[in-house]
């Protein structure tokens, strides 16, 4: 399996999963989720890794909607852990616009492969 496959499978299990961005007229409660950045990363022992940056936006109807599911994918993707990767939660914000009637938070994880 690919990190990307394991992402999708736990956002899956919580929510509907979309990757990159919602398309028109999604199932709201929603993720999207993207990679936005990746970095070589050596240790010690001398053997490279890659740190990649996930992106996971929670979509809802509402701002409590929004924070109980970014609360759920937190508990399905930190410390998720394969024989090869480890995912890490690090940050958190609030996106929303309530004018448009849909509220956003934004969680990011570092994956370490």
């Amino acid at each position: 399996m690919t990190i990307e496959s394991d992402v999708y499978t736990a956002l899956k299990a919580v929510t509907e999963a979309y990757p990159v961005s919602l398309p028109a007229n999604p199932t709201l409660p929603s993720a999207s989720y993207r990679f936005i950045s990746e970095m070589p990363q050596r240790y010690e022992g001398g053997n490279a890794m890659v740190k990649r940056r996930l992106q996971v936006d929670c979509w809802a109807k509402s701002y409590t909607a929004a924070c109980t599911l970014a609360d759920s994918v937190k508990t399905a993707l930190d410390l998720k852990q394969t024989t090869f990767k480890l995912i890490t939660a690090e940050n958190a914000a609030d996106l929303s616009d309530p004018t448009v009637g849909i509220y956003h938070r934004m969680l990011e994880f570092f994956v370490w492969e």
